[in-house]
């Protein structure tokens, strides 16, 4: 259980409520959302990262999959995988009414990770061509 989530879809501009963070979850993320609202506890900017894979499965009423690859701090990135999956109440025709809800589980870090100087580090003679991106660089090596 503490790599699911529960998130409900409230109506209003705060939309998505944890009613349920797992523990890992919490670790994987960095922070507690457990009882709280994505959108009034998540940076800004973070809304789209954060808040597609639940706007997709409303939309299409079908489960997502994203790896969410967030920067710890500059050059250095923790890849997860995030699985959504919509709920709703039967109606009485027995078809969906409309999305309420959502079960999420995010995956466990089954990679290394790896800062963009050691990314770097086996290709010098780049090194200098590609400050300006270092900040927006991940590697990630899938085990073998």
């Amino acid at each position: 259980m503490s790599d699911i989530s529960i998130i409900e879809l409230h109506e209003g501009q705060s939309r998505h409520f944890v009613s349920l963070h797992g523990g890992r979850t919490q670790d994987a993320i960095g922070v507690n959302l457990h009882k709280r609202y994505l959108e009034d506890n998540l940076d800004r900017h973070c809304h789209p990262l954060a808040l597609d894979p639940y706007r997709e499965s409303e939309r299409t009423a079908m489960p997502t999959f994203s790896i969410l690859t967030p920067m710890l701090y500059p050059g250095v990135f923790h890849a997860f995988p995030r699985l959504v999956l919509p709920f709703t109440d039967d109606t009485p025709d027995g078809g969906p009414d409309r999305i309420d809800r959502f079960v999420t589980w995010i995956g466990s870090d089954t990679t290394q990770r790896y800062d963009s100087d050691a990314l770097w580090a086996g290709r010098p003679e780049r090194l200098k061509q590609c400050d300006h991106i270092r900040d927006r660089l991940g590697l990630t090596v899938l085990p073998a």
